[in-house]
């Protein structure tokens, strides 16, 4: 059994280290006006066989701890859980069947099974923190890495095995900065948006924090410092606002939890002062980009801003004849035809807020009783929450990007990037109290 947990726990380093691959085949698309949808394409990605064969051996292993240890099943406690899942299996199921696209809802229901699969396999493997850290970090390096190549060279070069689109910054709709001397191309690392390599990115400077106040190897150290301005700086080439941000209010939010305790405060202190140092020089070197992006000075930028604060009355309309069991998972840009029908296919776009995303997509019901659910089990294992510590900054991170993007919900690698933020939030607290 232990040499079990040990290759599922390799297993799981593999899937977290290629967790940016976008590699995948796609078997069907949904077409508006005769033309693909993004978020209607039926698709089985190559790390999604990986995780199977992972909860497959997972299954197994906690099926022979069960048996090696002879756990005996409270059966009132395994009834009033199965009367749970139930309820949220008949909830799924209404979901579904009321859905535009049965389809594209059952195929989405499936990526967010494998997410919670994901999740729970982390918290019951346990794998050792460490290095499931610098799993993540050096995955995080090679996307900071290409993402500073695709900066320079301004354009993103296809590849098929690896899952990449190519992006030319003068192809409208392509992510860019608008400057006087002309469209500039953000960057996308290996990922479907420079907003997703954002969020990527801001949980690995997370996890450089966390080893930088454990680790006290001078080798170590150097390699997370220079792991550190390398991300933060790939970071910066995203030109994501909101990452950019979020990752300014974690430091802060550090920085402020600790400052009673002398040596951590002085270690995120060095960091920040990294950060500020590689962010006066992108500003020295990229001035026109920054002025840009920050003060909303140009029509691409107010456009975005526009279109972001349309989508708030679009989702009271959708809500209006979705309120109770919702559009159906995935449905929601579909839905929104009948909101807008004249509008073209690239336009049709998630509501960029994944809460209020999600609560049109399964309805008011379903997300009450997964509210409450949340409290029950929270109650019933008397979580304490400690405001001020350390390991609810990934938390917090998530709470702010998914309050302003839907990738978290929306895309594949986003879900599985939230499952993996979702079990780091426990790891990080049990490897502290170690």
């Amino acid at each position: 059994m232990l040499k079990l947990k040990k290759i599922l726990e390799y297993l799981l380093y593999l899937f977290v280290f290629l967790l940016p691959l976008q590699t995948r085949f796609i078997y069907q698309e949904f077409l508006i006006k005769v033309q693909p949808f993004e978020y209607g394409r039926l698709s089985i990605y190559a790390t999604e066989l990986l995780l199977g064969l992972t909860i497959v051996l997972g299954l197994v292993f906690i099926l022979m701890k069960f048996k090696s240890e002879k756990l005996k099943i409270s059966f009132h406690k395994s009834k009033l859980r199965m009367i749970l899942l139930i309820i949220g299996l008949i909830s799924l199921g209404i979901n579904i069947l009321l859905a535009t696209s049965h389809e594209l809802s059952f195929y989405k229901a499936t990526q967010i099974i494998l997410a919670f699969c994901f999740f729970f396999l982390l918290l019951i493997i346990k794998p050792d923190f460490k290095r499931l850290s610098w799993v993540f970090i050096y995955s995080a390096l090679i996307q900071s890495v290409l993402a500073l190549q695709q900066f320079t060279a301004q354009k993103v070069v296809a590849n098929k095995w690896l899952g990449m689109a190519s992006q030319d910054p003068n192809v409208l709709g392509t992510p860019v900065v608008l400057t006087n001397a002309g469209r500039w191309l953000r960057s996308f690392g290996g990922l479907p948006h420079p907003n997703i390599l954002a969020g990527f990115l801001v949980v690995a400077l997370i996890l450089i924090l966390f080893l930088s106040l454990r680790d006290e190897i001078k080798t170590s150290k150097r390699n997370l410092n220079l792991s550190f301005v390398i991300i933060f700086l790939g970071l910066l080439t995203t030109l994501s606002k909101a990452a950019i941000l979020c990752a300014i209010i974690i430091f802060t939010l550090a920085l402020f939890f600790t400052r009673r305790d002398n040596e951590p405060n002085k270690k995120i202190s060095r960091l920040a002062i990294v950060a500020l140092a590689v962010l006066v020089f992108f500003t020295v070197s990229y001035p026109a980009l920054v002025f840009n992006r920050v003060t909303n000075a140009n029509a691409v930028e107010q456009r975005s801003y526009s279109e972001r604060v349309s989508q708030y009355g679009e989702w009271a309309q959708v809500m209006k004849s979705n309120l109770f069991f919702g559009t159906g998972i995935g449905n929601y840009a579909l839905d929104l035809q009948k909101v807008k029908p004249n509008l073209e296919s690239w336009d049709y776009q998630p509501m960029h807020n994944t809460f209020l995303l999600i609560v049109a997509e399964i309805g008011i019901i379903p997300f009450l009783y997964i509210i409450g659910l949340c409290i029950y089990f929270a109650r019933r294992n008397k979580w304490q929450i400690d405001l001020f510590n350390l390991s609810h900054l990934p938390l917090v991170s998530l709470v702010l990007l998914m309050l302003v993007d839907h990738y978290w919900w929306s895309f594949y690698s986003g879900l599985m990037l939230m499952g993996f933020v979702g079990a780091v939030i426990f790891l990080a607290r049990d490897s502290s109290a170690k």
